[in-house]
């Protein structure tokens, strides 16, 4: 199998979440930014990818999101990531 060809970097806004600096909230709209800058080259991975971006803004703008709830949009996210070759750099 290929190696990584893509990286989302979000190692920092990670951080600062863990930290408890930022909520889950900001840190769902630092992702789906970051997801909007990612250039996917399969058409079934960029579709995903667009609806993850949906997704995580929704979930941005959800005061009662809780840290549970992020988390199965992340494991989501990780398993895709998987097959779609995407680096999640979270540390």
């Amino acid at each position: 199998m290929k190696p990584w060809e893509y990286t989302l970097d979000i190692k920092d806004a990670w951080k600062q979440c863990k930290q408890d600096e930022i909520t889950v909230q900001q840190l769902s709209a630092h992702i789906a930014g970051k997801l909007k800058l990612l250039s996917i080259k399969n058409n079934d991975d960029d579709y995903d990818k667009l609806n993850f971006i949906d997704d995580f803004e929704e979930y941005s703008k959800d005061p009662d999101m809780t840290k549970d709830d992020f988390d199965c949009l992340w494991e989501a996210l990780y398993n895709w990531a998987d097959s779609a070759r995407v680096w999640l750099c979270i540390i």
